[in-house]
């Protein structure tokens, strides 16, 4: 799966997100992921192989465990494994985050 095909999974959720960050004072829920790193092999200067580390950040303003659930739903449904996510309250925005790591491509 590419990052172009991830933008598409990800759109299916019916949240705002965006591949980066999202504008101040964008309304919750919504998403937001970026790719980490990136590791590329490479035969005759062609590409044959890539995978991307990506970061995903559902963002609500309470604690909303449908769309954790849809979230979570959505990688596996597309093939993504990945760890646990990680749960979070941010002090300063008061709003709660979910994070989760995982790899794209081969």
């Amino acid at each position: 799966m590419t990052l172009e095909e991830f933008k598409s999974a990800v759109a299916a959720l019916k949240l705002p997100f965006a591949y980066g960050s999202l504008r101040d004072g964008q309304a919750t829920p919504y998403i937001s992921y970026y790719s980490t790193s990136r590791n590329q092999i490479y035969a005759d200067g062609v590409a044959v192989y890539s995978e991307e580390w990506v970061t995903l950040q559902l963002v609500t303003a309470k604690r909303d465990l449908t769309n954790e659930a849809a979230v979570l739903a959505m990688l596996a449904e597309n093939g993504i494994t990945f760890d646990a996510p990680s749960y979070d309250f941010d002090e300063k925005e008061h709003v709660h985050i979910m994070t989760v790591f995982f790899q794209i491509g081969g």
